[in-house]
């Protein structure tokens, strides 16, 4: 069911229904920032536009962002075109596509915060019983 919901997933045209979960919205609610990073970074990587090695390096070979998520780790990478796993995924939590994605989640219902805390606590509506645990909130 979750892939067949997904399939509008980085689509911005609008093309997919308010029920349908892009594949960002998807990631988020299962790990967090750092899922989402790391679904668009395996997107690029698939896409022959990035390369990582065995350590975690990654190196740019195509720098066109297909997206504003994109656009974010790409620009974390930085000129050089080479830097560790961890920069573009530390780098996209304060970002505005970030933001925006997880007010996206709020307003749809599907992400609360538990009170005086950044842990963020996922719950899935439509069928799935009990809460799944994200990584925070960025």
């Amino acid at each position: 069911m979750a892939r067949s919901r997904a399939t509008g997933a980085g689509r911005s045209d609008g093309g997919r229904s308010d029920e349908e979960l892009s594949l960002y919205e998807l990631a988020y609610l299962v790990g967090g920032g750092y899922r989402v990073a790391e679904t668009a970074l395996l997107r690029m990587i698939r896409t022959h536009r990035l390369e990582m090695n065995r350590e975690g390096m990654l190196r740019v070979i195509r720098p066109r962002p297909h997206d504003d998520v994109e656009a974010v780790l790409l620009a974390a990478i930085g000129p050089s075109g080479t830097a560790w796993l961890g920069a573009p995924r530390a780098a996209l939590g304060p970002s505005a596509p970030a933001r925006e994605l997880e007010a996206r989640l709020r307003r749809r219902g599907l992400l609360g915060a538990v009170e005086g805390s950044d842990l963020a606590v996922t719950r899935f509506r439509a069928g799935v019983s009990g809460r799944t645990r994200g990584r925070g909130a960025f």
